[in-house]
C-alpha cells in the first residue's frame, strides 16, 4: 500500500487538459481517429458524471435525517415553552393565593371570591373550602 495523497481536483483538471491537448496533437484527420477521440472524451465525461452523482448519492443518507432532527428539536422547544407557560401560571396562582393570605380579615374572603369568580385563580370546590377554612382559622385568636 502506498502513502500517496489523493490528487486534487485542480491537479486532475490540469492533467486531463494536458492529455486532451496531447491527444488532439496526435490524432490524425481521418474520421476513424476523430471518432476514437470523441468516444474517449465521451467516456471520460460519463465517468466524471458518474463519480459526481455517486458522491451526491453518498450524502443523501444524511439529508434524510434533516427533517427528523428538525422535528425533534422543534418538539423539544415546544415542550420547553409549554413547561415555561405552565410554570408561569403556577407562579401567578401562588402569588394570588399569597395576596389573599396577606389581606386583613374581612378583605381576605372578598379577595378570594373576586379572584375565583373572575377566573384569575382557578381552584376547584374543595380547594376553595380549604383556603376559606385556613382564613377562618387565622381570624381566631
Amino acid at each position: 500500500m502506498s502513502n500517496q495523497t489523493p490528487e486534487t481536483y485542480e491537479a486532475r483538471c490540469n492533467r486531463l487538459i494536458a492529455n486532451f491537448q496531447t491527444d488532439l496533437n496526435e490524432v490524425g484527420q481521418s474520421p476513424v481517429d476523430l471518432k476514437a477521440l470523441s468516444d474517449k472524451l465521451e467516456a471520460e465525461v460519463r465517468l466524471a458524471d458518474f463519480k459526481f452523482k455517486f458522491r451526491q448519492a453518498d450524502h443523501v443518507k444524511w439529508l434524510s435525517y434533516g427533517p427528523l432532527i428538525i422535528s425533534v428539536v422543534g418538539t423539544v422547544l415546544a415542550l420547553v415553552g409549554v413547561y415555561g407557560l405552565w410554570q408561569k401560571s403556577e407562579e401567578t396562582r401562588a402569588s394570588l393565593i399569597f395576596k389573599v393570605l396577606d389581606a386583613k380579615p374581612p378583605d381576605d374572603k372578598q379577595y378570594l371570591q373576586f379572584f375565583v369568580n373572575s377566573g384569575m385563580l382557578k381552584l376547584d370546590g374543595p380547594q376553595v373550602m380549604k383556603l376559606e377554612a385556613l382564613l377562618d382559622k387565622r381570624k381566631q385568636p
